[in-house]
């Protein structure tokens, strides 16, 4: 999106000719204001991520005058010149009002997130057919997912209501962008933000220091089309004789998307493991994970190996990735499938390690008539 938008309009911004906002379509701001950084951008860059525009496509070109009304909110490329040319006096126009607004909008605009996801939790209860409603609930609840206010389930509920969205709106690109971003890797158009190690070299090497991120892409966002290998160790605990982690020392949060598959179509499974009351003991193996995967689910690809720091102990959040295809012959509805994880782990800095092992399932919900993701 940005690239084109600096093409067309980045000269007569450094003229003084033309004032130019971007609008993106994307969850982290932070993401945006790095590649602004990067590219050293000379106009505002409005991060949408409740796709408050109602935007269908990209790229958005918006058009302010010089009193800083909004009086071509949708330019096309061919428009340039028309509004270079045309005097908008500012009793002539005003700014648009947003397409669609919900009270629940300046909930989420304020940071205040579990108002922001009641408030659209209640709309959708009150009308499940409002798609609007539905795209936003799954970016506050991921907004939370991402946040030190996270609730258990967050992640999952947000896929769900991106792939209700979609099946309401099926025609709206932005809202599958969305999907595809924490999806399977064949339904990725490229490498979404493989761009970002090289927007921090570039940076650095100008002198300057890059814009930090709040939250880092991993697994699935930062992989394209390139096939994956898989790498799944044979079943490390077949006869089940680790001990179970009764304590809870680890977590391990599964997110499946799109939460809806059709059959022959892939889901990717995202396992997020944190240790609340526990360090990570990187003295020992690294988390093992074993997924039963059996019938008309193949597991096709994943990554199974997290990188050890060097430190003995640590508590950062690690995340593990794969990919199940789905027969076409599929019988449709809810699956839990079984997985099981082998992990050690300190009970503090310096005491008692232990080697455990947590048994959880994640939901593979198949459905012939489930939005396509591609």
């Amino acid at each position: 999106m940005l690239p084109v938008w600096q093409r067309l309009l980045q000269p007569h911004v450094e003229s003084g000719a033309v004032v130019a906002v971007g609008v993106v379509q994307e969850q982290h701001p932070d993401r945006i204001r790095l590649y602004a950084q990067w590219r050293k951008l000379g106009w505002p860059v409005f991060v949408d991520a409740l796709n408050l525009l109602d935007h269908q496509v990209v790229p958005i070109i918006v058009g302010i005058n010089a009193s800083g009304l909004v009086v071509m909110p949708s330019m096309r490329p061919d428009d340039l010149d028309v509004f270079l040319a045309k005097d908008f006096a500012p009793r002539e126009h005003a700014t648009p009002a947003l397409p669609h607004p919900l009270a629940a909008d300046a909930f989420f605009h304020a940071g205040k997130l579990d108002e922001a996801v009641a408030a659209y939790a209640a709309v959708v209860d009150k009308e499940a057919g409002d798609a609007r409603a539905q795209f936003r609930l799954g970016v506050a609840l991921l907004r939370r997912f991402e946040s030190d206010a996270r609730k258990p389930g967050d992640a999952q509920a947000a896929v769900g209501a991106w792939t209700r969205a979609l099946a309401l709106r099926p025609d709206q690109y932005i809202w599958r962008r969305r999907i595809q971003q924490y999806g399977p890797r064949l339904d990725k158009p490229y490498n979404m933000f493989g761009w970002i190690e090289e927007a921090r070299g570039e940076i650095r090497d100008r002198g300057d220091e890059p814009v930090a991120l709040a939250v880092e892409p991993r697994g699935t966002e930062l992989v394209g089309r390139e096939p994956v290998p898989t790498v799944q160790r044979a079943e490390p605990d077949r006869e089940g004789k680790v001990p179970r982690d009764e304590a809870g020392l680890a977590e391990v949060e599964p997110v499946v998307t799109p939460a809806r598959v059709r059959p022959g179509a892939r889901v990717r499974v995202r396992l997020v493991f944190r240790v609340p009351k526990a360090f990570w003991n990187n003295e020992a193996d690294p988390i093992a994970v074993h997924v039963a995967a059996r019938g008309p689910f193949v597991l096709v690809e994943g990554n199974f190996a997290h990188p050890v720091p060097e430190e003995a102990e640590t508590r950062e959040e690690r995340v593990l990735e794969f990919e199940l295809a789905v027969a076409d012959g599929a019988r449709p509805g809810l699956h839990d499938l079984p997985a099981y994880a082998l992990y050690n782990v300190c009970e503090k800095v310096g005491g008692q390690c232990l080697f455990l092992r947590r048994d959880f399932t994640f939901p593979v919900h198949v459905d012939p008539d489930a939005p396509k993701i591609q």
